[in-house]
């Protein structure tokens, strides 16, 4: 009897020591399981469903009016993708576009992705042609843009600065001949506007508006300096050679906010140049104001497609009709030459800033600032010009001219590119106590994304036609940090199509030889990135608590999914998937133990007698996955697509804040889940 008493007290001590320390090791892991006598940590009543988007999907409608058989690329932005840099040049700023799209007989229809927090939709396109900047204000689901909507180059972030007020202004004939009897001004003194037209040239060129116009796209692409073409240097062959008696010049299009003046000289072809000998030479006055209409329809005044015969100027400035064969054709356009001044007579111009199309030697940064180029358009040789008229970007689209009756050079064929389109960004925030309730302070993992598309483009000189294909996604991600006792893992489900010809993955720029590539029943691809976030950062053994304040190094994986380019389109091909997918965290690295974003489906490798534990109330069936009877979510995603880029600032203070709700840490979150979205849409900020 003694000796059971004793043998029991013995059994019950150990019992007690086993209870205590798994007590003691299950608190140590789960760090996150909701402790409700806590008031900071009490949950807050949410008052019905809501999947916790952060975008929103409207209709897009654009409409622009282009000639028949051309059509143009566009991208979307939620504000102005466009403004002054400290030299007064207009310029696209590094905001990615929303979504990249391309027009079908010049209209677009269909539906985009963009930030919930989204009211004005911007519409800017670098193609020849068309407007530069459409604006309209979103109020509902869908939004409708023509070329009536288009921001002018006076308006908004595109205002552009006054003409150089230190200019030196040089009178007309003090500066220029005219290609007027008697040098006479063949130009609106109001305006700018040429008086000198050729009306049957005119006509006749406007009959090739497309195919010239998609030339121009292909080759002298906006922020794409023309390598292959020739480019300064020694070889004058920028500046052209007639060939023929009569010489004219045709205008395409133009892509500066410069209101600039143009004029051209002429020179022998054997002649030595020099920088004061090209700039002694008399020049004549083509363009007064070569602002396109692209970028401000109010204050531009030169029609596409407008021809004006050039005339020989001898070495004694003298107008002649005919030029000599083997003469050489100098240009000169003078950035915001034309100063557009109300009572102002507008003989004046601005010559402080002149670019030289002839690439002296030595000459420095005003030579050598266009590229020209020929195709056969209509068994024609067509020769295109195009000036740089700044010293930054060198696309050479700035202002863009044919020219008849001289010698064709750097002749061109099919031309193919690649185009970068959609940039979805974002921060993903995990808590890993699923089903259990968690801390909810949403820093069990976080991770950053990035994902860019991109697509060929073949461009058939001599048409109008044009074909896309889709070329890559990259997909980055990045481990910013783990909040939590379990080394957990990091993947995705994506449905990348059938068209897919291969999937590589990097980390730390390093190819991983052998990636983890699942492959689903229905065909989607399911890709695990890591199976311990702890390890990845070098913080194993390291609490979350301890981590507080650390210097962590945050962990890159980039993922490169090719196409097969051969599947061809008039229009650009939407990839079936968008980032971020369907991202889920491995509890603890396991690979049954998954945990998404609300109402996103788990792969067929979770163990399904998880739904309705704990507190989880998923309902496969009805499509409910990964929320508790509150409706609270165990993922969010937070979009910083777009002008939304201080959306990602919310894995640096998530990080920060061990132990502490998201709902403490930002109090307009659940007024944001409240309001089913259309509140607060920056509760982040």
């Amino acid at each position: 009897m003694g000796k059971s008493c004793v043998h029991f007290w013995k059994v019950s001590r150990m019992l007690f020591c086993v209870i205590v320390m798994s007590f003691l090791t299950v608190s140590c892991l789960e760090k996150d399981v909701y402790q409700g006598h806590d008031e900071d940590s009490k949950e807050s009543e949410l008052n019905g469903f809501f999947d916790f988007p952060t975008t929103k999907v409207v209709d897009l409608n654009v409409k622009y009016d282009l000639p028949q058989g051309y059509d143009v690329l566009f991208g979307v932005y939620d504000a102005n993708p466009l403004s002054l840099s400290k030299d007064g040049q207009v310029v696209l700023n590094e905001s990615a576009a929303l979504a990249v799209r391309s027009t079908d007989k010049g209209r677009f229809s269909g539906k985009i992705s963009i930030p919930a927090s989204t009211n004005e939709i911007y519409i800017y396109s670098s193609e020849a042609g068309v407007p530069v900047l459409l604006k309209a204000d979103l109020t509902g689901t869908s939004v409708s843009l023509t070329e009536a909507d288009r921001v002018n180059m006076e308006e908004g972030a595109v205002t552009r600065a006054a003409t150089y007020p230190n200019a030196k202004k040089v009178s007309d004939h003090g500066a220029f001949l005219t290609l007027g009897s008697d040098n006479t001004i063949t130009w609106e003194p109001l305006g700018g506007k040429p008086l000198n037209v050729d009306a049957s040239e005119t006509a006749e060129f406007k009959q090739i508006q497309a195919s010239v116009l998609t030339a121009v796209n292909a080759v002298l692409r906006e922020g794409s300096e023309p390598s292959d073409l020739v480019i300064g240097g020694n070889d004058y062959r920028t500046d052209l050679v007639t060939k023929d008696a009569k010489v004219y010049l045709r205008y395409v299009c133009g892509k500066s906010s410069s209101m600039g003046t143009l004029a051209y000289y002429c020179y022998p072809a054997d002649v030595s140049l020099t920088k004061k000998y090209i700039e002694s030479l008399p020049k004549a006055l083509v363009f007064a104001n070569t602002l396109d209409e692209s970028w401000d329809a109010n204050n531009s005044s030169l029609e596409r497609g407008t021809c004006i015969q050039l005339k020989y100027i001898n070495p004694q400035g003298k107008i002649m009709d005919e030029f000599p064969k083997g003469t050489r054709i100098g240009f000169v356009l003078y950035n915001n030459g034309y100063r557009k001044e109300i009572g102002a007579d507008n003989r004046n111009f601005n010559t402080k800033y002149p670019f030289y199309s002839t690439p002296v030697p030595n000459g420095g940064e005003q030579f050598g600032h266009t590229a020209s180029f020929t195709y056969t358009d209509d068994g024609h040789d067509m020769i295109l010009v195009g000036f740089e008229d700044w010293t930054d970007d060198n696309d050479y689209n700035d202002f863009v001219f044919n020219v008849t009756g001289v010698e064709g050079t750097n002749f061109r064929e099919d031309k193919i590119v690649t185009i970068a389109g959609d940039v979805t960004r974002g921060t993903l925030a995990f808590e890993d106590n699923w089903p259990n309730e968690g801390d909810y302070d949403m820093n069990d993992v976080i991770v950053k994304y990035k994902s860019e598309t991109y697509y060929k483009r073949t461009t058939y000189l001599g048409t109008s036609k044009v074909e896309y294909s889709k070329e890559k996604v990259n997909d980055t991600y990045e481990l910013v940090w783990t909040g939590a006792s379990y080394k957990n893992g990091f993947g995705y489900k994506v449905d990348a199509g059938d068209d897919v010809t291969s999937i590589s993955v990097s980390r730390e720029n390093q190819k991983v030889s052998a990636p983890t590539i699942e492959t689903e029943p229905d065909g989607a691809k399911v890709i695990i990135l890591f199976t311990n976030a702890k390890k990845e950062l070098g913080i194993e053994n390291v609490s979350p608590e301890d981590m507080i304040g650390m210097s962590i190094k945050k962990v890159t994986f980039t993922v490169e999914t090719a196409y097969n380019e051969e599947i061809t389109s008039g229009q650009i091909p939407v990839f079936k998937d968008k980032a971020p997918y369907n991202p889920f965290v491995l509890t603890a690295g396991k690979r049954s133990h998954e945990i998404h974003l609300i109402d996103k489906a788990a792969t067929s490798k979770m163990n399904t007698k998880l739904w309705g534990t704990g507190n989880d109330v998923s309902n496969p069936d009805l499509g409910q996955y990964y929320h508790n009877k509150n409706y609270w979510p165990f993922a969010i995603n937070v979009d910083a697509s777009g002008n939304n880029q201080d959306a990602w600032s919310i894995a640096d203070k998530l990080s920060q804040h061990e132990g502490a709700r998201i709902d403490n840490s930002y109090p307009n979150f659940v007024k944001w889940a409240n309001s089913k979205g259309t509140q607060f849409t920056t509760w982040w900020k």
